[in-house]
């Protein structure tokens, strides 16, 4: 038999319309040809882009910090109220607040007051500030410690009860203290006048008189632990109220020292570069308009 031989086809090769592929050349002859076009929109835009860098306002950052106060008990601090909460108390209600009254009392002015609240990663800091010109920092200042302001009287009242317990504990401790100082005395005088008594006659009946002994002694055995109890308590409690501090600022409201976003030369460069790409787009587009309006002059 004959082999079996598999026909084979032979394509033609793709053809491509000349008139879509991109020649580089072409393109640099059109840049060379709408050159004056590209030359006067880089300048326009420049020109624009330098008047806005030069005369805009220097932005900076006014910020303060506010530390989150604690209480203590048996040494052991906590914060007087979770970061994240008072994060959100912050932006959801105390910001929303002030920006309120002052939009109702200012009537005129624009609605456009921005205050950032942050958190430092693993802090117990929260950042209150916005960015604004030299010119508008007296009112973002002003805004910010209303805002910090109420946050801090919010605390300071649960740390108000928390002290107010503490000093109460140590004051019962101290009456109790001075209830069982007085107690101590006197058992101590009954017990000097038992050994005056005994000596200057001797008590006939003297197994009472050792029971009685015993008992004084034995009560004064009890009034001392008890005290030395209530000593380590109101140590302890004098204690929790010197690690028990408010929330407070850190610092008044200051200007961040580098200004924030581009600098004057960047944004300048930032615009050259913008100018000339758009005179590039304009130069392409308007040639391709050209020959658009040229062929179907043509082809009528």
């Amino acid at each position: 038999m004959k082999p079996v031989i598999a026909q084979q086809y032979v394509y033609p090769p793709m053809m491509y319309p000349q008139g879509d592929e991109i020649n580089l050349l072409d393109i640099w002859r059109i840049l060379v040809k709408r050159k004056k076009l590209i030359v006067v929109t880089c300048l326009l835009i420049t020109l624009m882009g330098s008047a806005y860098a030069i005369l805009k306002p220097t932005i900076y950052v006014y910020s303060t910090a506010v530390e989150i106060g604690s209480t203590s008990m048996g040494g052991k601090e906590a914060p007087v109220d979770d970061i994240n909460n008072a994060a959100s108390k912050l932006k959801e209600l105390y910001v929303n607040s002030v920006l309120s009254d002052f939009y109702r009392d200012n009537p005129n002015e624009k609605k456009d007051l921005l205050i950032n609240v942050s958190v430092p990663k693993n802090s117990e800091i929260l950042m209150i500030g916005s960015k604004c010109s030299e010119e508008e920092a007296p009112l973002y200042r002003q805004l910010i410690n209303k805002i910090s302001a109420k946050l801090v009287a919010d605390h300071s009242e649960k740390i108000k009860e928390f002290r107010a317990v503490l000093f109460e504990r140590i004051g019962n401790a101290k009456n109790r203290l001075a209830l069982l100082e007085d107690n101590e005395k006197q058992i101590a005088q009954r017990i000097e006048g038992f050994d005056k008594a005994f000596k200057v006659s001797p008590i006939d009946n003297s197994g009472t008189t050792a029971l009685v002994m015993t008992e004084l002694s034995s009560q004064q055995h009890q009034i001392s632990g008890e005290k030395f109890s209530l000593l380590a308590q109101i140590t302890d409690k004098e204690s929790d109220l010197k690690l028990t501090h408010d929330t407070r600022l850190l610092y008044p409201v200051e200007k961040s020292i580098e200004p924030v976003g581009l600098d004057t030369k960047m944004l300048i460069s930032a615009f050259v570069f913008a100018g000339l790409f758009l005179g590039i787009f304009i130069a392409l587009t308007w040639d391709f308009i050209e020959k658009m309006k040229n062929q179907l002059s043509t082809e009528n």
